[in-house]
Order: C-alpha cells, then sequence, then structure tokens
C-alpha cells in the first residue's frame, strides 16, 4: 500500500504503479474517470471531489486503482498523464504571444514551448539554461530576450535561452513582468499592496520600486503608450479596475483606481487592445485606457481573448468562441465539444489548445476557419395560428400592423388589424427578456439576458436581428422614447438608466436611479413615467428625455407610498396617469387627482378620447369605458374569456385581446360605444394601392413618374409629397408620401402610404473655366461636360465628402469646401532640361484605387501625353504618400491638379464613377530662381537632404519626396509635425543648402551629418529657426556652429533651452554672455551646462567631459584665467599623487574643470598649459585680470576651418526666403598657435 497526500483545491495530482506520476485537473461535477499508465499498463482512476476543501489528510490508495479528490483551475486542463516523477507536470504559468509566435512557459520544468501561428506549427522548444532549481511561475518574451520568474527570483536568457542573468529577488512571489523598451516592470503585488520595481534592462539596475497601499494590480497588462499598467484590485471590496502610472526613464507615479469604485461587475485579469485604447477585464467589461471610464461590455465573461488582424476581437468564454465587431457587438459564434486552455488565431483560422496527455508538446491543436465564426442564426419560424400561448408585449407598428412578442416561442408575430388575421412571422435569435417598439424608427429592440441588445429594422427588405448595443449588466428594463431607446440594468449605483441614438450610440447615462417592472413613454410630456420597485414605500416617477436624448429632470409624486400598481398608462394627450389601482394622476405634476376608478384595472386605453379599460372578476373579463371628469363607469360589455390586453388600433377603434378555454389568443376590434367593429368603416372600402418602393435616384435628379408611380384598380387622386419634379437632398431613406383619394368617396376610404427612397450624392470637381484660368479651354467640371462625378459612399478623400448639384467652376479650385483629402508635401518645379519629381499626400477614408492628373502645359484640360500622374495607385485607410514625375519642359505656373478615388480605378479626368470622390486644386509649378524656396512638409518624425550624382533628394524616413538638379535646390522650408521630429542635412554636397522652419511640438533636432558645414545660429534672422531642441553636428568630418544667447531663445522658441552635441573634429563658437555652471549627469552622461545672461541654457556634450567649454585654462570657472587655475590643479595632484581619469575625477574635482589637454587625464600637463598661456597673453602685451577671458569657443582637435559650407536651420510654414548671411571664420585662440610652436614649447622660462 503507498500513500498520497490530500492536496489543495488548485493542486492537480495523480498517481500510478512503478513511481509514476500522472497529475490530472478538476471538473465541476463529481465523477470517476481512468486511464492506463503507458509504461505499466497499470489502471490509474480517480475521483473528483466536489465538498468543502480538505484539510491535509494521509489516504491509503492501491497501485490499482488508486482514489484521490481534484479541484478546479482557472485555466482548466483535461486528460491524465503518466510521467517519471523526475519529469514535467505539465501545468502552465503563462502564455505569451510575440513575433508571431506563441510561447507556453510551464510551471514544473525550465522549458519553453514554442508555435509558429502563422504556420500552424510547433517549434522546437527552448530549455532555459543554468535554472536555478526552482520552477517557473510567470514569463514574458520581446525582442531583447526572455525574462522568467521563479517565485520570487527574476532572469533574464537570450532569445534561445542561454546566458542566464539574474535580475532581481523580490520579497513577494511575482506576478508578472512586463517590458516597454529598455524598461522591464516586475509586478509582485501582495495582499492590499501594489508592489512593483523597475529594472534597467541594459545596466540591470533597479530604476524604481513602489509600495502602495489598495490599488493593487493583480492579473496586470500594459500599455506602452499611455506608459500603464493595469490590473484588478485585490481582497478589498469593492473590487475596481486599477492602474500604475510610470515614466519614460522608469520612475513610477500615480496608482489608482476607477471612478466607479465596484459600479461594474469585479475581474481578476485584464488585456489591453493591439491599439491600446481599450483595457478589458475577464468580466467582459471594457474601460478607456486614458480615463478608466467605461466603454462597452462584451456581455460575457472572458477565459481569453484574441484580435483577428489586430482588429476584430475573438473571445473565449467556456466552450464557445465568439466574434465582435468594432462596436463590440457579437457578429457570430462557434461551440466546440471542449474546453479550449487558451488559442490563438492567424489570418484565416483559429487555433484552439487542449491539454493532452498524448501530445508531444502537451496540447492537442485544433483549428477551425475564422469564416465558421457565422452570425447567429434565428430558430425557425413559429405558425401562431390556433397556438396557445400569452402575449408578452403587444405594440402597433407604424404601417398598423400589430406586433405580439412571445417569449416562449423565440418569435414576434404580427397581426393586420385590417385583414384580422396574421401575416409573417419573424424568429428570434434567442429569448429576449424584454422588447420595445419605436414606430418613429420602425424598429423592435429585444434585450437578453447577456446585456445584448438586438434590433429589427422593419424599413429593411428582410427585416431580421441585427446586434444593435450591448449594456454593461443583464436588463431589468427597455423602452422607447421617440427615435431613443431607453434602458435599464443593475450597474452603477442602484440602477442605471440609458439612452441611445437610432445608430446605437450611446447619449446619456445615469445610476443612482429606480427599477420598474414597466417604463411607459409619452411624447407629449417628452417623458418616461415608472415605479421604485423594491423601495418602500413604493412611488410614481418620471424623468425627462430631451430632445438631444439625454435624461433630464426626475420628479416623483408627493404621497410616498399609496395606490400604486401596475400598469401605468398614460393618456395620448399626456393629460393623466392611470394606475391599476384606479389612481389617476396628473401626468404633469404627479398630483393625485380628487377622482379615480371605481376598482382595479388590468390594461387602459384611450379611444375617442375616452378612457376604456380591462379587468378579470370572477373568471370573467370586462370592458370599462369611463365618463371624462368624475370619472363615472358609463359603459361595459362583458366576456368569458380571459382578458388579457388592449390597444388602441386607431383612434376609434380598440383592439382587445384575450385567450380562450385552450389558451388561444383571441383578437376583438371595438368602436368607441364598445361594439364590435371593422378597422375598415362600415359601408367602406379600403382600395388597394400599390407602390413599389423606386429605384434609387442621384442628388440632382428631379423625381419623375418613375419613382411616383402609385396606382390603384381603384379610380381616384393621387397627391404625392414631395411633388412630381422635386429635387430631393442627399440622403438615405428618404420618405415619399401618397394620398390616394378614391372618386367614390361613399364606396371607399381614403388612403395614405409611403415609401423610402435613397437619394445618393454624386460630388463634382471644381476646376475653373478658361475665361478664369485664361487657358485655351474649359477644365471639364460640369455635368454638361460630362465632368468627373462620383457617387457619394463610405470611400473618400479626407475627412469627409458633400452632395454636389453640378460641378463649380472656381477660380482657385475652392468651390468644395471639403476638398481635404490631398495636400502637396514639397513644391513642384518646372526645368526646360531636366525632369524633377514631387510628391502628394493622400487620405483615403477607405482601400481604393487613386487617379490623378496635372496639366502641365496650362492648356485648360488633363488629355495630354505624361500629364496623368498617377495610374491606379493603390491606396490605403488613412495617409499615404505618392510621388510623381515631371518631365523636362513642364511649364511654370498656376495649373489644376485633379485627384479621383475610387474603387474600381483605371477612371478618365471625366465620367461617372459609382463611388469614391473627386478632388480639383489649383496649384503653382515653380520656376526655379537662384533663390529658389522649396517647400515641404512632413509626413513622419525624420527627413533628409541628400545627394545622389548630381541630383538633390528630400526623403522623409524611406520615402523620396522630391529630387531636383542640384543647382536649383538652395533653400528649404520644412513643415514638422507634432511627434519628435529629426531634421538631417548632408553638407558634403557643394553648393550652399539653407534649411528653414518650425519643428513644431514634440522634441525635435536638427542634425548635420556630412562634414565642412558651417551652421551660423548668431546670424540667422529671427523666426526663421524655431523650435529645436537639440542639433548634432557630429557628421562624417569637421562641422562648425555659431551660437549666442539670442539665437538660443530665437531657436528654441524662447524655451530657452537647447542641448548640443559635437565631437572632437567639431568647434562650436558660443559668443558672449555665458556663464558655465557645473557639469551634470542627464540620463547616463555628462553635460556641460552654460547659462546666458538672458535666461537662455545651454547643454552640451562633447567627449571633453572635464574640460570647461568655454575657456579650457578657466579651470575653476572664474570666468577668466589667473595663476589660481594652475595652482587648483598641482593642489589636486598633490592631494591625489596620481592622474585623474574622467571615472575617478567626477565626483572629487568639486565642480571644476582640470583636463585643461582634452585628453581625460588630469597631470602636470594641464597645469603648465595653464602657465603657458598666461606667459604669452603678457608676451603678447595683455594684461592678465581674473575676469579677462579668452574667445569663448569649444574647438576640437585637428579642425580645418576651411570650406565651409553655410547651412540654416529647419523652418516651418516660411514661404519665402530672407537674405543668407555669410558666417565669419571662427576666432582661433592664440593659445593654440602658442602651443603648436615646438620652439615656444621648449622655453622652459614660458612655463614656470
Amino acid at each position: 500500500m503507498d500513500y498520497v497526500r490530500w492536496l489543495r483545491r488548485e493542486t492537480p495530482f495523480g498517481f500510478c504503479a512503478s513511481d509514476h506520476i500522472a497529475f490530472v485537473y478538476p471538473r465541476r461535477n463529481k465523477q470517476t474517470e481512468s486511464a492506463k499508465c503507458p509504461d505499466t499498463n497499470a489502471l490509474i482512476t480517480r475521483l473528483v471531489y466536489t465538498g468543502p476543501e480538505p484539510n491535509y489528510r494521509e489516504q491509503a490508495v492501491s497501485k490499482k486503482g488508486p482514489r484521490m479528490p481534484r479541484s478546479r483551475r482557472r485555466v482548466r486542463r483535461r486528460g491524465l498523464r503518466c510521467e517519471n516523477l523526475e519529469q514535467r507536470r505539465l501545468l502552465v504559468a503563462s502564455v505569451i504571444e510575440h513575433d508571431g509566435i506563441g510561447h507556453i512557459f510551464w510551471d514544473s520544468v525550465a522549458q519553453v514551448e514554442r508555435f509558429d501561428i502563422d504556420t500552424e506549427q510547433w517549434l522546437s522548444p527552448i530549455s532555459l539554461q543554468d535554472a536555478p532549481g526552482q520552477l517557473p511561475t510567470t514569463g514574458h518574451v520581446d525582442g531583447d530576450g526572455i525574462y522568467v520568474a521563479y517565485d520570487k527570483s527574476v532572469y533574464r536568457y537570450d532569445l534561445d535561452g542561454r546566458n542566464s542573468t539574474h535580475l532581481i529577488n523580490t520579497q513577494q512571489a511575482v506576478r508578472a513582468v512586463h517590458t516597454d523598451g529598455n524598461i522591464l516592470i516586475v509586478n509582485h503585488s501582495a495582499g492590499l499592496y501594489t508592489k512593483a520595481t523597475s529594472i534597467d534592462k541594459t545596466t540591470f539596475t533597479v530604476i524604481d520600486t513602489i509600495d502602495d497601499y489598495l490599488d493593487t494590480i493583480y492579473g496586470s497588462s500594459i500599455s506602452a503608450t499611455h506608459n500603464r499598467i493595469f490590473g484588478r484590485t485585490g481582497g478589498i471590496g469593492p473590487s475596481d479596475i486599477s492602474y500604475l502610472d510610470y515614466s519614460d526613464d522608469g520612475k513610477f507615479g500615480t496608482n489608482g483606481d476607477s471612478p466607479y469604485h465596484g459600479d461594474y461587475p469585479g475581474g481578476s485579469k485584464t488585456w489591453v487592445f493591439p491599439d491600446e485604447h481599450a483595457v478589458v477585464d475577464d468580466s467582459g467589461t471594457v474601460y478607456s485606457t486614458d480615463s478608466l471610464t467605461r466603454l462597452n461590455s462584451f456581455g460575457t465573461g472572458i477565459d481569453a481573448i484574441d484580435f483577428w488582424e489586430d482588429n476584430v476581437p475573438l473571445v473565449l468564454s467556456g466552450q464557445k468562441i465568439t466574434a465582435f465587431s468594432n462596436a463590440l457587438l457579437p457578429t457570430g459564434s462557434k461551440t466546440l465539444s471542449y474546453e479550449p486552455d487558451f488559442f490563438f488565431v492567424n489570418d484565416t483560422n483559429v487555433l484552439t489548445f487542449e491539454f493532452s496527455v498524448s501530445s508531444n508538446h502537451g496540447f492537442e491543436v485544433d483549428r477551425f476557419s475564422i469564416s465558421e465564426l457565422s452570425p447567429a442564426s434565428p430558430g425557425n419560424e413559429v405558425d401562431p395560428v390556433g397556438l396557445p400561448f400569452t402575449p408578452d408585449k403587444i405594440e402597433l407598428a407604424s404601417d398598423g400592423t400589430v406586433l405580439i412578442f412571445s417569449q416562449a416561442h423565440r418569435s414576434l408575430f404580427r397581426w393586420d388589424p385590417i385583414s384580422e388575421s396574421y401575416t409573417d412571422s419573424i424568429a428570434l435569435v434567442g429569448v429576449p427578456e424584454y422588447m420595445a417598439y419605436s414606430a418613429t424608427n420602425n424598429a423592435a429592440y429585444l434585450a437578453y439576458q447577456s446585456g445584448l441588445i438586438r434590433q429589427i429594422r422593419f424599413d429593411d427588405d428582410s427585416p431580421e436581428e441585427t446586434p444593435f448595443v450591448t449594456l454593461p449588466s443583464s436588463p431589468l428594463g427597455l423602452a422607447t422614447a421617440g427615435e431613443y431607446l431607453f434602458a435599464v440594468d443593475p450597474s452603477g449605483a442602484w440602477v442605471s438608466h440609458y439612452t441611445y441614438s437610432a445608430d446605437g450610440t450611446l447619449i446619456d447615462d445615469k445610476d443612482w436611479n429606480r427599477s420598474s417592472r414597466e417604463f411607459v413613454w409619452s411624447e407629449p410630456n417628452r417623458k418616461i413615467y415608472h415605479f421604485r420597485d423594491g423601495t418602500s414605500p413604493n412611488d410614481l416617477h418620471s424623468e425627462v428625455i430631451e430632445l438631444d436624448g439625454s435624461i433630464g429632470a426626475q420628479s416623483e409624486t408627493p404621497l410616498h407610498g399609496g395606490p400604486f400598481q401596475y400598469p401605468i398608462r398614460v393618456a395620448p394627450d399626456g393629460s393623466i396617469v392611470v394606475l391599476g389601482s384606479g389612481a389617476i394622476f396628473n401626468a404633469e405634476t404627479l398630483n393625485q387627482l380628487p377622482y379615480s376608478l371605481s376598482n382595479q384595472i388590468s390594461d387602459a386605453a384611450w379611444i375617442d378620447g375616452q378612457l376604456v379599460t380591462l379587468r378579470n372578476v370572477a373568471g370573467v373579463s370586462e370592458l370599462q369605458k369611463w365618463a371624462l371628469l368624475t370619472y363615472a363607469n358609463v359603459e361595459k360589455i362583458q366576456s368569458d374569456q380571459q382578458g388579457h390586453a388592449l390597444l388602441a388600433v386607431r383612434e376609434d377603434r380598440l383592439l382587445s385581446i384575450s385567450t380562450d378555454e385552450s389558451g388561444i389568443p383571441i383578437f376583438q376590434i371595438y368602436d368607441s360605444d364598445l361594439l364590435p367593429a371593422s378597422v375598415i368603416d362600415d359601408g367602406q372600402v379600403l382600395p388597394r394601392v400599390i407602390w413599389e418602393p423606386p429605384e434609387n435616384i442621384y442628388y440632382g435628379d428631379s423625381l419623375t413618374e418613375n419613382q411616383l408611380n402609385a396606382n390603384s384598380e381603384v379610380a381616384g387622386e393621387f397627391t404625392y409629397s414631395p411633388e412630381l419634379g422635386s429635387v430631393l437632398t442627399a440622403g438615405i431613406g428618404q420618405q415619399l408620401s401618397v394620398v390616394f383619394k378614391p372618386h367614390d368617396t361613399e364606396m371607399y376610404r381614403t388612403v395614405r402610404m409611403s415609401v423610402s427612397i435613397d437619394v445618393i450624392g454624386l460630388d463634382y470637381g471644381d476646376a475653373p473655366v478658361g475665361s478664369v484660368s485664361g487657358f485655351a479651354s474649359d477644365y471639364p467640371t460640369l455635368a454638361a461636360d460630362d465632368g468627373a462625378r462620383h457617387g457619394i459612399g463610405d470611400l473618400y478623400l479626407g475627412e469627409s465628402v458633400d452632395a454636389d448639384l453640378n460641378g463649380f467652376t472656381d477660380t482657385w479650385a475652392n468651390g468644395d469646401a471639403l476638398d481635404d483629402g490631398v495636400s502637396l508635401l514639397t513644391s513642384i518645379i518646372a526645368l526646360p532640361d531636366h525632369p524633377s519629381s514631387s510628391s502628394l499626400n493622400i487620405v483615403a477614408s477607405d482601400a481604393g484605387v487613386v487617379d490623378a492628373w496635372l496639366d502641365m502645359n496650362r492648356d485648360g484640360d488633363w488629355n495630354d501625353e505624361g500629364e496623368q500622374i498617377l495610374v491606379n495607385f493603390q491606396v490605403a485607410a488613412g495617409p499615404q504618400v505618392a510621388t510623381f514625375d515631371l518631365p523636362a519642359g513642364t511649364v511654370a505656373g498656376s495649373t489644376a491638379l485633379r485627384v479621383r478615388l475610387s474603387s474600381a480605378g483605371n477612371l478618365q479626368p471625366t465620367g461617372f464613377a459609382n463611388d469614391g470622390e473627386v478632388e480639383d486644386y489649383r496649384i503653382l509649378i515653380q520656376d526655379p530662381t537662384e533663390e529658389f524656396v522649396l517647400d515641404a512638409s512632413l509626413i513622419a518624425s525624420n527627413i533628409g537632404i541628400n545627394r545622389v550624382g548630381d541630383v538633390l533628394q528630400f526623403s522623409s524616413e524611406d520615402t523620396v519626396l522630391a529630387s531636383v538638379p542640384a543647382w536649383v535646390f538652395s533653400i528649404v522650408d520644412v513643415d514638422g509635425t507634432e511627434r519628435d521630429d529629426v531634421f538631417e542635412v548632408e553638407t558634403d554636397a557643394e553648393g550652399e543648402i539653407v534649411v528653414r522652419g518650425d519643428g513644431g511640438e514634440g522634441y525635435d533636432t536638427l542634425v548635420v551629418s556630412g562634414t565642412g558645414a558651417l551652421l551660423n545660429l548668431h546670424s540667422l534672422p529671427a523666426g526663421e529657426l524655431t523650435g529645436i531642441e537639440q542639433i548634432d553636428i557630429r557628421g562624417t568630418g569637421s562641422n562648425l556652429l555659431n551660437l549666442s544667447v539670442e539665437a538660443v531663445k530665437s531657436v528654441t522658441d524662447d524655451a530657452n533651452l537647447l542641448t548640443v552635441i559635437h565631437d572632437g573634429h567639431d568647434e562650436v563658437v558660443f559668443g558672449d554672455g555665458w556663464t558655465v555652471q557645473p557639469p551634470t549627469m542627464i540620463g547616463e552622461a555628462t553635460h556641460h551646462v552654460l547659462t546666458g545672461d538672458n535666461g537662455a541654457e545651454l547643454r552640451i556634450s562633447n567627449p571633453d567631459v572635464l574640460t570647461n567649454p568655454l575657456n579650457a585654462f578657466d579651470v575653476n570657472r572664474s570666468g577668466g584665467v589667473s595663476a589660481l587655475d594652475a595652482l587648483l590643479i598641482i593642489n589636486w595632484l598633490n592631494i591625489a599623487r596620481d592622474n585623474f581619469s574622467d571615472k575617478s575625477l567626477g565626483s572629487s574635482a568639486n565642480d571644476m574643470y582640470l583636463d585643461t589637454s582634452k585628453d581625460l587625464v588630469v597631470s602636470a600637463l594641464d597645469a603648465m598649459r595653464v602657465i603657458n598661456q598666461l606667459a604669452v597673453q603678457r608676451q603678447a602685451g595683455e594684461e592678465v585680470f581674473e575676469t579677462e577671458s579668452p574667445p569663448q569657443t569649444s574647438l576640437g582637435a585637428g579642425v580645418e576651418r576651411n570650406g565651409w559650407t553655410t547651412i540654416g536651420s529647419p523652418a516651418l510654414g516660411v514661404t519665402r526666403a530672407s537674405a543668407t548671411t555669410v558666417w565669419s571664420s571662427p576666432r582661433v585662440s592664440r593659445v593654440d598657435d602658442a602651443l603648436s610652436d615646438e620652439n615656444l614649447l621648449r622655453d622652459l622660462h614660458l612655463l614656470f
């Protein structure tokens, strides 16, 4: 007999003979499962334990038939595995997807399984070498390495599992590991405390730690865009979603939670969406990553989530995988025969992973096509004729039919009062909890227990359920308020009320609200009326729904207890509210009237302005009519059927619905005298009018008999609205109505009906005519000229598109205010003997094809050879760059550009296209002069100017925006972006190039990447270069930068802080007015700090970290050179008795610059150079004062001062070039001249 320990919950265990362990996993129901060990063929039996968690105790088991308890883990596993005691237990610590590879970390062996998601193949596993003897508890993978937590210890490995590096031991078990660039964040929260540590991934040093109370981050995820960790609080109520901020350098900031504090369902794990705009927890609630305000809900719990094409959410919940739209509405699902442990998705398939003892990698992989996530389908249609059922809700549709909701039969039945028979029924997808109908929208809404609300739009050709919105929780009520949907759920404090627009947009939500079995809308009062169920005493409440759909003022009766019984019915004119108790209230003030009905009622309706009620008494139903003012019972009729509901189907007709003894609904129509009647007036027949919905028309087309073609076999007159010849505005679903008045009015009734028509807008161009342009021809713009025109839809250029009746020939092609999808990124240049190129930025709403033409010879058309500059150019949604060529001989001057976007492509500059947009622009083809200015706009954060042969190219990252012969390229105006921009100029080219502009927002850098450049900011006119935060002149050779205190303020746009980077070959001339401050560490680099007398500040980064950047001989930063500077060096040498290096000097030099020779070593030579400088100054007849300063120049060794290339500075939006100041040669220190004289250096009397 062997013994096994009865393990705690969430611990897998199994046993078989021959010293093998089988690890088994929990299930909800108690059952016995058996398997055989593959090595011994011994029977292994497991008993699932579902009772209270046991204490530790010993239990004897037989080797042939051990029995053991097991429990349920959050991550489900199944199957029985028999392995040697020293082999892995096959428990998963983490599942990470990185770079298309799924990484599965076992928590029973130091090994990572890998799965290629695109090829759907297992890769060889990675063994984590030199593991510390513990088992992994969580892991993470990024492009730099593998990070594994072994309980409280964190290690880093190369991507092949080699070269382990211990990073840290925490005091608590590590919950998760996250990375963001060079920052590693270890989440080791415990109890009620948020505990996290940030580590520099390059140096493996700790950056910061946090130990904060309450807002813990269990089940954490990361948004690198927002520098924020998300999680869920634990161990405290109410549960909430929480966050921890960190800075770009890894310092922790705010630790907080959402503004709701438990209003929404709790959770234990979080996931950040791929675009990082939202975070979701495993309750399915979606929050904004910016504010943690609730955005939406999936309406289901989440076991795992992935995103198809980084856009479509796929959610695993138990055995079901559901696809959702961008609005988080379910679009389709697939229920599996098993519960996957996790899943991945590639371009075509969903890949599910189920734990398996027989798989070499521990999991069986199953796959199914994305296309199998088909939309939910409705049930079978039910025939209501002769069907026993009780209607759950009845509504009068806008076409006069009665909608009857049956929850039991998952159907929406329709009954026609005219024919007094059922018409087509609509089978429902599921079993809704509530149904509501909007006559304004002609749509029914169905609320399901999951919180999903579906809609049925009866104007559709085949009305069926489609997802509309999802509530945060299960619905508690549903109604419509005109065009708005009103919904209730238990979220928030007490319950919450919501309003939604017809397109599903959430308009308003208010918690601290009331629940009620009924919510009744009054159009005249614009109020919802309801009770406050669950609160004692009960009361009648109302709340205003404003015209914009927002929830307005709320009110209640002054009674607070009394005759509050269902139903709640409001008079059509909004005058009174009648309750089931018979009590009557003023609908505006909610004051109870002195009059009431003499009995309780089951339902109420109004016909011809009189109140009719229904009640059931002693097995009979009774209709009662009540007199106005005193509400005396003036009429009643009885029936032996069970009365159910009343509905006014016309002002003078009342429908009563009851059920017979078999439970089958019976429909009876009464007139205002409570006599059986028909909807059709006695003696009159409703003539049949046929009017088929017309075909779509285009904006600008007038209504003809092709659209206004209603007909009837009965003679009469048709009056249409709008009338024949009318021109409708563009729009979908516009109403056409007709009144048919029969000639024989005694025999036939007047008929009113309507149909809808789609008026598709057309977009035209707006290029000018010849009389305006001065060209020989008119551009084909107007409809009469077969001008370019497009049917308006979802494909367009820029932000939107509007409808035009015709083209508009505008002088500057600005007739269409929404021509905003195309912009010129660089100037267009015309050269008689040389080709050139330029580029457009094209913004499209969706994928399509662009054709474009440029009138290069300025003759008023786009028909000449070479004028089509883009042919079937493929574009995607968003911005993209299109580069085009201009041949030699293009004519300079103002001309016209036409750009057409469509889905078909291959367009001409004229004619019709089914979709897309046309945009015309008046542009200038420039004739370059000696001072030619090239205008350019950034499309990315890096730009460059370089030379390729005899051509200069202006590029943004890898995209060439313009290319012209080098001799015409003199000045460039650059428009920056709101991001961190880099302006790079190669100065190896011949000739002078000036770059001007405004860096804009962000941290912007000007880079000189060539050699021989002279960058003279001192002489640059104010405003020519602004918005620059950093200048880097480290190129391929020697470059010179000329500065001043005024230039720094101008270049930085009065931000007053400029960083300059140069190397030993470069020279910086600072000008006057600077004071040297102690050096400082910024990041990991030493920076010299200079402050100007006007508040400007310079930060200098160069190799000479121990040398004064203004004057190498000014050791104590006094502003002059004296014997004290030499003595300070000698004194420090005597103290140190050794040479100082840059590493040892930083903390011991007391903010002095001791290295005058720029060799990063402090020696006697440095003191000798100071003494020599003093001697040189005296030999030249100069007096030496403490305050005298040599030229303020930072000069690298071996700087060539001849052949400087002048460059200006990047400036944004400048359209004219100002005079370029020629930079003067830099002043050269006589000290360096003297030190270059070997005879002078040998003259020892000059040194002492």
